[in-house]
């Protein structure tokens, strides 16, 4: 039985594509042929209204894409692909915003989506950078409008996954989302991937520190987290800082930043590193940190925790559920309040000087990856979801079950 997952163009990376890759993997775990629907973002093909076809190992049907307000990107790839859609009797949306709903909507069939943040506090973001441009600054100054769109949009899925519990409060706060039509759905790990056994990374530093995530995006907020590293490289001449992530800009605010503090052969900029990298990456590291100002989930804290690293993570939203502080006993890293840059380095100075420290709470973090963020959990709640959205579609298996 296909299945199509309405999405992101697949050659963007971020978060939103890794959402898409684990619904994939959910669909052919469950038996399912999945088959991706975007709108292409790159070059002169978002221009075409052409609809295309392609087979291979993951099957898509793409289409142009004309952006106009955020609310109404989809209406080309809505008129597109709106008989497409009769083919398929199980249709998962996987977006950033609810945007992509527009689809489905339009062409009056069943969904479920799977959301990362609501459209004001992904505005907001993207409007504090330096470099935003003409179509975030429209959309920041028509957010009323879109706010508005999103709220009925909401009213058509059958269910909503949320990518985390602050998703969901937000969702329910700001998009007017009920309850009873939403659960929370994080993000699974690799487990065989990201672990703290195997080969660490070539050509590292001694010792180092490590955050992952676009260097100079301002939601990232990486300039805290070198202002917070300065005193810990004075104290700790061998243990070093690496970023790893994607610049629109070599030179920026947060290199000019670690210029400006002397910082230039402590702090090493990696740019964008394969995912088949990451792993070894962070294995090597000692601890991983994070600066945000607002996560929706926060990936790259699952995939250190996976590593078996503690992690030091400024309160930003949904990144705060991830990180056991409090009990001791199964403390796993720091809660530091947002914009306490010395709170992340008082707690990055007691990982740096206590081995056995760093240890014990590596142990915890892998211990919470394999109770919480494995594939098969997040297939068995996908699965429970869509029996109960898509009846029609399962109800062969359950007339196979029932004999």
């Amino acid at each position: 039985m296909e299945s199509l997952i309405l999405t992101l163009d697949p050659r963007f990376p971020g978060g939103v594509v890794t959402m898409q890759r684990a619904i994939v993997a959910a669909h052919r775990q469950m038996g399912l042929l999945p088959v991706l629907g975007f709108a292409r973002m790159g070059g002169r093909d978002r221009w075409s209204p052409a609809l295309r076809e392609q087979q291979g190992e993951q099957p898509s049907i793409s289409t142009g894409y004309l952006p106009t307000i955020e609310y109404l990107n989809y209406l080309l790839p809505a008129a597109r692909l709106r008989r497409t859609l009769r083919r398929f009797p199980i249709i998962q949306v996987v977006s950033g915003v609810h945007s992509a709903s527009l689809i489905p909507i339009l062409a009056g069939r069943p969904f479920v989506s799977w959301v990362a943040t609501p459209f004001v506090d992904e505005i907001v973001g993207r409007f504090a950078a330096e470099d935003s441009t003409l179509s975030i600054r429209v959309n920041h100054g028509l957010r009323a409008l879109n706010q508005r769109l999103e709220k009925w949009t909401f009213r058509h899925p059958r269910f909503v996954f949320a990518l985390s519990a602050y998703t969901a409060r937000r969702l329910t706060a700001v998009a007017g989302l009920d309850a009873e039509r939403m659960a929370v759905l994080r993000c699974p790990i690799d487990l065989t991937r990201f672990t703290p056994v195997g080969p660490s990374w070539l050509g590292r530093p001694k010792r180092y520190l490590l955050s992952v995530g676009r260097v100079d995006d301002p939601r990232k907020n990486a300039a805290a987290l070198v202002r917070a590293y300065a005193p810990i490289a004075a104290s700790f001449p061998d243990l070093d800082l690496v970023l790893v992530g994607k610049s629109q800009e070599p030179d920026n605010t947060v290199t000019r930043l670690v210029g400006s503090l002397g910082l230039s052969h402590r702090v090493y900029f990696t740019g964008h590193r394969e995912e088949s990298d990451l792993p070894a990456i962070y294995r090597g590291a000692e601890a991983f940190v994070m600066t945000s100002r607002q996560e929706g989930l926060g990936i790259a804290v699952m995939e250190a925790q996976a590593s078996g690293l503690p992690v030091v993570v400024m309160r930003c939203g949904g990144s705060d559920e991830l990180v056991e502080a409090h009990n001791e006993h199964d403390r796993d890293g720091w809660l530091v309040e947002q914009g306490d840059e010395e709170g992340v380095t008082q707690a990055l100075r007691e990982l740096a000087s206590d081995v056995a420290l760093r240890a014990r709470l590596g142990v915890n973090a892998r211990r919470r990856a394999e109770q919480e963020y494995s594939f098969e959990l997040f297939t068995s709640r996908v699965g429970d979801v869509y029996r109960r959205a898509f009846p029609e579609a399962f109800a062969g298996e359950r007339a196979s079950f029932a004999g």
